[in-house]
């Protein structure tokens, strides 16, 4: 494992001033937020034993899969959409179910894998660029590294296929959602595959074009002052009109950089240690959760907006939860100190175990979106399911 918190002294000095900034907001906050429908918690200390955390992956778990819905609202086109088995929405909180599986160790959920990527014929959804469409490969892959059976890949195989003999990168064709990674969830979707199957198949190719991509959408999206990623090219600085918060800050999407966070997680998990580009991904990821443990709130959320939480003042649980994931699997990794970064994932779990109803339903999930917006108690959609059984995952492997 390797050691990589090391913080030079500006940097400790900026991280204080932004602490103290926030500080003084997230104080206001919290004080609205006990207005929320938040579970009452008497006994945190509970909440950080194994048998409850492995309780709450199988009743959150069990809860999603006696009530997965046909369709989703999607904020984009003000409208209902039905939820393709393969999609993103189902695949990502498939990689929850696996998580789930593999921390209880309860066959059931390996055989409700099996169910699903039958029912899928083991194919990634339509698109054969689009990130989205891939992610279902993450799954598909973890299932093939259990039996060795070939059919669980040959689609994942011909998708990538076409992609590492042409992988059409933004800055040389243009930025197009449907050839490239032009937004940031993309980061999640189809990177942490990629590298599944290069180790799966000892295909270097597919590490290789991913590490070609990834790159890309960084210098296209990513802030190198703020060390977060812009969610797509509207809220950059130089799109027209500027779209900024309502502080007067850039806006950065929490769910999207929980995208990132979480896909830097699951990419080196499998990145092989003699990778030539891995101490990038691993500064990023360190760099990042920095910054992230200044824009948590008192209350252990990370808001909607992440620089204006003020303007999205609601609990919201995706983003924290993949928040949450993330910076676990860091401390459990040996990129991040436990001493620092341990208070930040505790408060996380315990706000997000807030937004657990009795019968394992998250609640507080923001929508299927692109941006920041309001979130109500009842929003609640399996992708953020699936990032609460990752973060359980994690946090469960801190109990000592």
């Amino acid at each position: 494992m390797k050691v990589l918190y090391n913080i030079d002294l500006f940097s400790a000095v900026r991280l204080g001033l932004l602490l103290l900034i926030f500080g003084i907001t997230f104080s206001k906050i919290h004080a609205q937020q006990e207005g929320y429908n938040l579970r009452d918690i008497k006994n945190v200390d509970e909440l950080f034993s194994k048998g409850y955390i492995l309780n709450q992956i199988s009743k959150t778990a069990d809860w999603q899969l006696a009530h997965m819905p046909e369709k989703s609202w999607l904020a984009s086109s003000n409208s209902f959409e039905k939820i393709e088995g393969n999609g993103w929405i189902r695949s990502a909180f498939y990689t929850g179910v696996m998580a789930a599986y593999n921390t209880t160790k309860n066959k059931k959920y390996l055989n409700n894998i099996y169910e699903w990527g039958n029912e899928n014929n083991w194919k990634p959804a339509e698109r054969p660029r689009h990130a989205d469409d891939h992610c279902a490969i993450q799954t598909y892959v973890d299932i093939y590294l259990i039996d060795k059976d070939e059919n669980k890949i040959k689609h994942a195989v011909s998708a990538f296929d076409i992609i590492a003999a042409d992988p059409m990168l933004g800055s040389v064709v243009g930025w197009e959602k449907e050839l490239n990674w032009n937004w940031c969830d993309a980061l999640f979707m189809a990177p942490p595959a990629m590298v599944r199957l290069s180790v799966a198949t000892g295909e270097t190719k597919y590490l290789e074009t991913m590490d070609l991509m990834y790159w890309d959408t960084y210098e296209y999206l990513f802030d190198k002052n703020e060390y977060l990623f812009y969610r797509d090219a509207r809220f950059k600085p130089d799109a027209d009109p500027l779209l900024l918060s309502e502080n007067g800050s850039p806006i950065f999407w929490s769910r999207g950089n929980g995208w990132v966070l979480a896909g830097l997680a699951r990419i080196l998990e499998f990145m092989p240690d003699d990778f030539k580009n891995k101490n990038k991904y691993e500064k990023l990821f360190t760099g990042m959760s920095a910054k992230l443990i200044t824009l948590q709130d008192d209350e252990g959320f990370w808001h909607s907006n992440l620089l204006d939480p003020v303007e999205t003042p609601e609990p919201e649980s995706s983003g924290t939860a993949f928040f949450c994931y993330g910076i676990a699997w860091g401390i459990n990794n040996g990129y991040l100190d436990k001493t620092t970064y341990l208070p930040v994932v505790k408060k996380a779990w315990i706000a997000l175990n807030k937004c657990l109803d009795e019968n394992g339903q998250l609640h507080w999930v923001q929508l299927v979106g692109s941006a920041p917006a309001p979130v109500k108690y009842e929003n609640s959609v399996e992708y953020a399911t699936g990032a609460f059984i990752l973060a359980g995952s994690e946090v469960i492997k801190l109990i000592d």
